[in-house]
């Protein structure tokens, strides 16, 4: 591999929201020269693999409404597929995307690949290629690994036989919360955050992005006026989410109930309290996020999958959970 290969492109691996992030966060500039080294135009021959041998990966996508919403995808290993080192083919539709809405060629995406056995994970951004009744293609424009920090392990029963398929189903609209709804926010360990970043006079950094948030159970605080607040920990530096926010202000979230498979699905405004978490009580954030939202879809039953729970990250030992602290948190 020539050393040409290295670098995404000629110029920053980050966009303006993500260095101004950085710099509200403390980092220097080395992430810079990090960014550039770990971030590819391309997928390795490993990423490719892995890619091939999941059955349920992220995606993040962005309406007509410029909003992001985190979906679903899933099918028997094999589903997502690497035409080349710039190709991705996925045979599958978004379950709980943005509703009634296609994904079409030029639309910008991102996607998140979790291993939950063994925590490895990878992430791409790119744009939709193509896209029929069977699936779509993506071009990749950045690929690269995660560390496995906060996910927790579990094992997947999958349907029997190498066939299967998933039906996306129209969603239920849901506001204000219900006791179900409340219960699976409050009680969750995880969910997926979708972002994107679309700014004029900035066409080399437009994109959609969506990772992973894991923490304790608890660590998801639900206010009485329906917002979230969950705090940020440590991770990579990138600030590829906070940067997202910075930049526009939206965000979506996904969470997956694993006693039934059913998604909640909500996309709306998000807002970051530079302040240290652990002012307001809660161990081991660096800062702490406010997602108001805008709409609210259940998808029930969406997965026809089982889970079987391993053990915790150990890099929770040293958080919190909001039920840990006296007093309300109330960032603004």
């Amino acid at each position: 591999m020539n050393s040409q290969r290295q670098t995404i492109s000629d110029h920053s691996a980050f966009h303006a929201g993500e260095r101004q992030a950085q710099r509200l966060a403390g980092v220097d500039e080395r992430i810079e020269r990090v960014g550039r080294a770990a971030i590819r135009d391309y997928l390795l021959p490993q990423h490719q693999a892995f890619f091939a041998a999941q059955h349920q990966l992220l995606l993040a996508m962005v309406d007509a409404d410029r909003q992001p919403w985190v979906a679903m995808l899933a099918g028997p290993p094999g589903f997502a597929r690497a035409l080349d080192e710039k190709h991705l083919r996925v045979a599958a539709q978004p379950l709980a995307g943005a509703p009634g809405q296609a994904l079409a060629a030029g639309s910008a995406i991102g996607v998140l690949g979790i291993d939950y056995a063994s925590r490895r994970r990878n992430r791409l951004n790119g744009r939709v290629r193509s896209a029929d009744a069977n699936g779509f293609e993506i071009e990749v424009e950045q690929s690269f690994g995660n560390c496995p920090k906060y996910i927790q392990t579990r094992e997947t029963r999958l349907p029997a036989g190498g066939t299967w398929q998933v039906t996306p189903q129209t969603g239920q609209p849901l506001r204000p919360w219900d006791d179900d709804a409340r219960r699976l926010i409050v009680e969750a360990d995880h969910f997926y955050i979708a972002t994107h970043y679309d700014q004029h006079g900035d066409p080399g950094h437009r994109g959609a992005d969506v990772s992973h948030r894991g923490g304790k159970p608890g660590f998801v605080y639900l206010a009485d006026d329906g917002a979230l607040l969950f705090p940020d920990f440590a991770g990579n530096r990138f600030y590829n989410t906070l940067g997202n926010i910075l930049a526009n202000g939206k965000a979506a979230l996904l969470f997956t109930d694993f006693s039934s498979g059913t998604l909640l699905s909500m996309t709306g405004s998000a807002h970051i309290d530079w302040r240290d978490a652990r002012a307001h009580g809660f161990a081991g954030g660096e800062r702490l996020l406010r997602f108001t939202p805008r709409e609210v879809w259940r998808y029930p039953q969406a997965l026809p999958f089982a889970w079987q729970f391993g053990e915790q990250s150990p890099a929770l030992d040293a958080t919190g959970r909001w039920s840990d602290i006296a007093t309300r948190p109330g960032p603004g």
